[in-house]
């Protein structure tokens, strides 16, 4: 049996045609989604205003922190004076990452059974 082109198939989507169903659905949808958005919303408010200034702030943290570590490699360093500023011998980027970062070495074990038996006594 031959279908005319009025008739629908098995296979076409029997959706309405009514503009009036249409607006009623997605008056439906955002009256539901409403008080999520407005949850949302209401999470998001105390960091809200601080979101645009995000790359800027994670920027200074990062620059505070790198100076940080640069400053207090310094400190306590038997080696270096006062006038000479930390990290003074790096002589490439990749020495002064590698002086920053690195961890202050071990003393060997004969520096600790002589600062063991002095502490003993």
């Amino acid at each position: 049996m031959m279908t005319t082109h009025d008739e629908r198939s098995a296979f076409e989507p029997r959706l309405p045609d009514d503009p009036g169903y249409w607006s009623a659905l997605a008056e439906r949808i955002s009256d539901s989604a409403a008080p999520v958005f407005a949850e949302l919303q209401s999470r998001s408010a105390w960091w809200g205003a601080l979101d645009r200034f995000g790359p800027a702030l994670g920027i200074g943290a990062l620059a505070a922190a790198v100076a940080t570590i640069v400053l207090l490699s310094g400190v306590g360093a038997s080696s270096t004076s006062l006038s000479e500023p930390p990290l003074a011998s790096a002589t490439t980027a990749t020495d002064l990452v590698e002086n920053a970062f690195q961890p202050p070495s071990m003393p060997d074990v004969i520096t600790l059974m002589v600062i063991a038996s002095e502490e003993s006594q």
